[in-house]
């Protein structure tokens, strides 16, 4: 119930980190960037000591509702992963994964061929991420929790597989076909972004 309003501060995040990336290459310079993720991973942490500091009973409080199977504490890696379930679902994150940074390689490599000027692609970027994030705030906000509640999970799950196959398929095919780089590289932005947004 509370999977797309958590989910949504991530989205949030990136949407508004695109905005400003723009006008902070302009005033600081690509290289700088570094500095300031540097210094929002630090404030990122000192938000969460203090979340932990001020609500730690909390965290750590065991739910009433929890069955008391889930939660005893001598259980090892190997009767956690026995449930054919558990396994399955440690299956699809890890292909989501290697997928993921399969595409990622394909988009980066295409967008330093499409914008050789490191302000333009950090530029780019920006704009690539608003749009991301968008996707990923409606989608996860609005659309996740309807879809698995009218069609179910296995649904719900065969969205994202089926758009990233269709995407990545249609990257493969221009590519053999040797298609112009620009469509390669808007072949691989789409894909990523439904990947990200969808995979998230």
């Amino acid at each position: 119930r509370l999977f797309g309003l958590i989910g949504s501060g991530n989205w949030l995040a990136i949407t508004i980190g695109g905005f400003v990336i723009a006008p902070i290459v302009v005033l600081l310079g690509t290289e700088n960037l570094l500095i300031l993720a540097a210094a929002s991973l630090l404030i990122a942490i000192g938000l969460q000591r203090f979340i932990v500091q001020r609500h730690g009973a909390e965290l750590v409080k065991p739910s009433t509702t929890q069955r008391t199977t889930t939660s005893s504490p001598g259980r090892s890696i190997t009767e956690l992963i026995r449930p054919r379930y558990i396994r399955l679902i440690l299956a699809l994150i890890a292909a989501w994964w290697i997928g993921f940074f399969i595409l990622d390689n394909i988009f980066y490599d295409r967008a330093a061929t499409q914008f050789t000027n490191a302000d333009q692609l950090a530029g780019f970027l920006g704009t690539y991420f608003i749009i991301t994030g968008l996707i990923g705030l409606i989608t996860t906000t609005f659309l996740s929790g309807p879809i698995i509640s009218r069609f179910g999970l296995r649904a719900g799950l065969a969205i994202m597989p089926i758009l990233l196959i269709a995407g990545i398929g249609g990257l493969a095919i221009s590519g053999t076909f040797g298609t112009g780089l620009a469509v390669l590289f808007w072949l691989a932005a789409i894909s990523k972004s439904l990947s990200v947004a969808l995979g998230s």
